[in-house]
């Protein structure tokens, strides 16, 4: 939305970008648009009002989202977002947010605002070495509050000297605990954003961007007020060469991906992929977050070794968690939890013997019951 001085020429997003992004895009089927900041709210509620009904008019189906630290939240901007069905995501760091963005005491006069005119979205938290040790807590906290959470891990930023990737042995460490946690609350439970996430994908089930190749069939592109075309809405090194033009530059789509950058780019990303393709764990991670790696190896041939490691220890600990789950130890477990693996149609080792030990038993037939079955489930 803005960058830096909201006032200053080019940090302000205009309709004349949004209607040259609708022109470029103008044959592709887009699924989600995001507003993102800077401060979204910042910007007046007349330019949603024109652009949403633009972009809404072009992709009838079109997802319309918002992330924002929702401070600025009050009963008109409320009120237009309820027309689009925007509900925003926005930052709150829960127990440390007094530390890290100091608003506290202003969220927690516009969540009520928000939930009142109904586009209370749910918490964006960046879990740091501040905070890591204590998941536990602030999931009980955003419990308490009525709020779901996303909990995001801060990873290093050319462009922030603040920033910094977590140590991938202890990451995976307080995952890995907190995951054990949540599978068995059964006091009010929550969802969990970040054990879904995992389970996504140790089932193979898709879900975060994170743990796809968001540069293949499906997608991003991120636009800046001035019209600068990157992969998405992440912090991209300048050193990388990553920018892929200028939207005013562009009549399609196509232009985009032959721009001479998005292809070095997208090159990098087939090769961190073949680098990482004999990996047990590449069907549930591919490659990782393109933009940690690159971070990480600005030559794109490698990935983040700390993310890397944190992943493949999480994911080998949740298959083999939720293998030893059996029907008769149900109660004990997080409701929301079962309720995630039965609609990803998962049954653990322990389930599928139980069930082949009743099929033996019911098979009514002179011969090896054990043969006639294996035989049956050939066929």
């Amino acid at each position: 939305m803005f960058r830096k001085d909201l006032d200053a020429e080019g940090n302000k997003i205009t309709l004349e970008v949004v209607r040259q992004i609708l022109k470029v895009f103008k044959d592709v089927n887009v699924g989600t648009w995001i507003w993102h900041g800077g401060e979204p709210l910042l910007i007046g509620k007349e330019f949603y009002e024109e652009a949403n009904a633009m972009i809404r008019e072009q992709f009838k189906k079109v997802n319309i989202c918002m992330q924002s630290n929702l401070t600025l939240i009050d009963d008109e901007n409320a009120a237009v977002l309820r027309k689009w069905n925007i509900r925003p995501g926005f930052s709150f760091d829960g127990l440390t947010n007094h530390l890290t963005r100091k608003n506290t005491n202003r969220l927690m006069r516009s969540i009520p605002t928000a939930d009142k005119n109904d586009v209370l979205g749910g918490a964006i938290m960046i879990i740091t070495k501040d905070n890591i040790r204590q998941m536990i807590d602030d999931y009980e906290y955003f419990k308490r509050l009525g709020l779901g959470c996303k909990m995001n891990l801060i990873f290093a930023a050319h462009k922030n000297m603040n920033s910094y990737t977590l140590d991938g042995k202890m990451v995976a460490e307080e995952i890995c605990k907190f995951f054990d946690y949540w599978i068995l609350d059964t006091y009010r439970p929550a969802d969990s954003d970040l054990c879904e996430r995992y389970l996504m994908a140790a089932l193979d089930a898709g879900g975060s961007c994170a743990f796809t190749d968001c540069a293949g069939k499906d997608y991003w592109f991120s636009t800046q007020p001035d019209g600068t075309i990157y992969h998405c809405g992440r912090d991209w090194p300048e050193s990388a060469a990553v920018s892929f033009g200028n939207i005013f530059e562009m009549e399609s789509v196509q232009d985009i991906l032959n721009h001479p950058n998005h292809k070095r780019w997208y090159e990098g990303t087939r090769r961190m992929l073949q680098h990482c393709s004999d990996c047990d764990y590449f069907y549930s991670c591919h490659s990782g977050c393109y933009n940690d790696n690159i971070q990480y190896d600005l030559s794109m041939n490698k990935p983040e070794p700390d993310n890397c490691y944190t992943h493949q220890h999480v994911i080998s600990h949740i298959i083999q968690v939720i293998n030893e789950i059996n029907y008769d130890d149900m109660p004990k477990y997080n409701p929301r939890f079962l309720n995630f693996l039965f609609r990803h149609q998962f049954r653990s080792a322990k389930m599928i013997k139980n069930i082949l030990e009743e099929s033996i038993k019911r098979i009514e037939t002179p011969v090896n019951a054990e043969n006639k079955l294996k035989e049956f489930l050939v066929i």
